[in-house]
């Protein structure tokens, strides 16, 4: 059984025992992401221009639904600005209460986006930045298959995934941004463009982001729903 001590937690069986969903939901609680790392109102210039690509494939007053949204900025405040009607969902309840008070005039869902449910063919666009990777790698092939679900035909979806695989189904680091910890497991590039075509999703493009911002090696993907 794990200890915690001071905050943190101090693993005694593998990482990918522990209930990922858990790990996550109480780093981003307790943790201090966004003191440690920054909050932008406003994307940068190379992330602006990826937002760009997924907006034009859009229509102005398009319905919008954000998985695992943080506190809305900068993403969701940039396309509420060119018009997108926006649902955020969020688990982390200080993230949605700023989130709330950062954009009050979106629609807010505090939970789990893997535990809720939508109609087939509800929304234009799906944005999933920076969250997939918090989802366990045995979920996350049936998850990308429900967002395509939830997408109208000819609906956009665009993600970060990782170029990398995890080393374990659920890598845990002790005391990431402050806090208790938090858990990451992913696959590699390959394997992500692979998922998302099984779920009959067309790939329009992909960005690797290391190469322009100097970042973790992550990749933001375009896909459309034919």
């Amino acid at each position: 059984m794990d200890q915690v001590k001071a905050g943190v937690i101090y693993l005694q069986e593998n990482a990918k025992e522990r209930d990922m969903r858990e790990v996550v939901k109480r780093g981003y609680q307790e943790g201090d992401f966004y003191a440690l790392y920054g909050v932008r109102e406003n994307p940068t210039d190379w992330q602006e221009r990826v937002l760009q690509s997924f907006a034009d494939m859009l229509s102005t007053g398009n319905s919008i639904l954000d998985w695992g949204a943080g506190t809305g900025y900068p993403y969701d405040r940039w396309l509420w600005q060119r018009g997108m009607k926006i649902t955020a969902v969020e688990s982390s309840e200080k993230h949605i209460e700023q989130g709330i008070a950062n954009l009050p005039d979106i629609t807010w869902i505090h939970a789990d986006f893997t535990s809720l449910n939508w109609p087939a063919e509800s929304y234009d666009g799906l944005v999933m930045l920076y969250s997939l990777l918090h989802i366990p790698r045995s979920e996350q092939a049936a998850l990308l298959r429900k967002g395509a679900d939830l997408l109208k035909p000819g609906g956009v979806f665009l993600l970060t995934v990782n170029e990398r695989a995890s080393d374990t189904d659920c890598d845990f680091e002790e005391g990431w941004a402050n806090g208790p910890g938090m858990a990451f497991s992913h696959f590699d590039l390959a394997d992500n463009l692979q998922m998302l075509t099984d779920a009959g999703l067309q790939i329009a493009q992909t960005m690797h982001e290391k190469e322009q911002a100097g970042g973790e090696p992550f990749v933001w993907v375009l896909c459309r729903k034919p």
